[in-house]
């Protein structure tokens, strides 16, 4: 969903549409010092302390800002890491995407694609197309974390590197290639290698998998989608806001991704602007007028997906 011009200049100015748009650069090397902080200080705990609680414990926290990596990745596809674009794809290749074996460039097609497209069939967010009522939350949970979502993905991926052109896919190959081998060496210089592929590559098939589906659920799928929806059908244009607390928050959407109403709005608004955003739009009487579009809670947002009962009328933030 985003809104003609026409329609963005009812609820937002020109000019506070270009003061909402300006470059900060201390929002971007907060938010990646944070990710990467987290990550090398998990790895260090479970280095020293390799038991099986802790292991686990720090598997599901690297899964965490995996997807906190994810997040700024899409950040990168929208050019609000740099405004060089050269610099905002270089700094998103090394830290963001070849980290959780992904390619800016891929991402990049595929996540305009889906602002394009939203709800239809060409849309490129197919998790929101999988309806998860009843035992197929269940079951979503078992495909995400046995890591055959995450081998789906890698395939759909793999199809879009063949129609590159072959100098981006050795290059892109190369540096995915160097910045494991970069991970594989701070694990080897932290006295163990086993955790190269246990709480780095596990995570990423799995927990990653699993928070990044289920949010895009959250944020997109309609309460009324057919359980058995046809692969020529659309689906309902929609972009959920959530006002969650801070540990789902910091699970699912770090780095404002919760006011993802907002963002498809206004894409071109970056994300340490989406409160302010959000704060202007709600001033104004937008969500008056669009109740629907904001949500209390990941938690009501998903028993409504899985069962169907409560309303989201009833479920919108007084915040």
């Amino acid at each position: 969903m985003t809104l003609t011009s026409p329609l963005k200049q009812t609820w937002l100015s020109g000019s506070e549409t270009g003061r909402l748009m300006q470059y900060q650069a201390t929002p971007v090397i907060r938010a990646t010092l944070l990710s990467w902080t987290v990550i090398l200080a998990t790895l260090y705990i479970c280095a020293q302390r390799p038991s099986a609680w802790m292991w686990g414990f720090g598997l599901v926290l690297i899964g965490i800002e995996q997807n906190a990596l994810s997040v700024l990745l899409h950040e990168a596809a929208h050019g609000f890491i740099h405004p060089n674009r050269l610099v905002n794809d270089g700094i998103a290749a090394s830290l963001y995407g070849a980290p959780i074996l992904l390619q800016l460039g891929v991402y990049r097609d595929r996540h305009w694609q889906h602002h394009r497209a939203l709800g239809t069939v060409d849309d490129t967010k197919r998790y929101p197309r999988s309806s998860i009522r009843g035992y197929r939350f269940l079951r979503h949970v078992f495909l995400s974390l046995t890591g055959v979502l995450a081998v789906r993905m890698a395939w759909t991926y793999a199809r879009r590197l063949r129609t590159d052109r072959e100098a981006h896919r050795v290059v892109n190959l190369v540096l995915v290639v160097f910045v494991q081998a970069g991970v594989l060496a701070v694990c080897w210089a932290m006295g163990n290698l086993w955790m190269y592929p246990i709480l780095w590559i596990l995570p990423i098939f799995t927990v990653m998998t699993l928070l990044v589906s289920i949010r895009s659920m959250a944020e997109h799928q309609p309460r009324d989608l057919p359980e058995n929806l046809s692969d020529d059908e659309d689906i309902s244009e929609i972009s959920r806001t959530v006002h969650g607390n801070i540990v789902s928050r910091l699970i699912f959407a770090q780095f404002n991704f919760n006011y993802h109403h907002e963002h498809h709005l206004f894409p071109q608004i970056p994300f340490w602007n989406l409160p302010e955003l959000h704060r202007l739009l709600k001033s104004k009487g937008y969500y008056d007028a669009h109740p629907e579009w904001l949500v209390s809670g990941y938690s009501n947002v998903f028993r409504a997906l899985v069962d169907r009962t409560p309303d989201f009328e009833n479920m919108a933030s007084p915040t």
